[in-house]
């Protein structure tokens, strides 16, 4: 092989890792898309424990919400499978050349991972706002995550 070859291989090489560094780095667009917002609580049965996340986009095409618990159901609870549940709500209200309409929806589950794919109210909008809520069982405690993600 010649010099020439060589470097050609070498930069290929060097192009082919950077491209792969930043498909891994966190301001790219992973799984959901890109992250846009939030929260996570903890806590015991008396406390319910609740997490809230929102944010604005410009031109989105969706949204995705990731809930993530761990409910720990106290020894009030006389149903285990009622007290292992995980409350999902979200609200997407979107404006479009001066026109706005709202969309909610809600999840309950007893996944400890919740994905939703929250619609959006109308097509092509120039701007939504979302906010999203996971809440723990009444009588269970332990912890609970908001995730929101958003595709252009």
């Amino acid at each position: 092989m010649t010099n020439r070859t060589l470097r050609t291989l070498g930069l290929a090489a060097i192009a082919a890792v950077a491209a792969a560094a930043l498909a891994a780095s966190p301001a790219s667009a992973g799984q959901y898309g890109r992250f846009l917002d939030s929260s996570s609580a903890s806590g015991t049965w008396t406390d319910t424990p609740g997490a809230a996340a929102n944010g604005t986009v410009r031109n989105p095409k969706s949204f995705t919400v990731v809930v993530t618990g761990n409910p720990q159901p106290s020894y009030f609870c006389t149903d285990d499978s009622a007290c292992r549940e995980i409350t999902v709500a979200w609200s997407v209200a979107c404006k479009k050349n001066g026109g706005y309409k709202l969309k909610r929806s809600q999840v309950i589950s007893t996944s400890t991972r919740i994905v939703a794919n929250a619609k959006l109210p109308m097509r092509n909008p120039q701007r939504c706002s979302i906010s999203a809520s996971g809440q723990l069982a009444y009588y269970a405690g332990g912890s609970v995550s908001v995730a929101i993600y958003f595709r252009r």
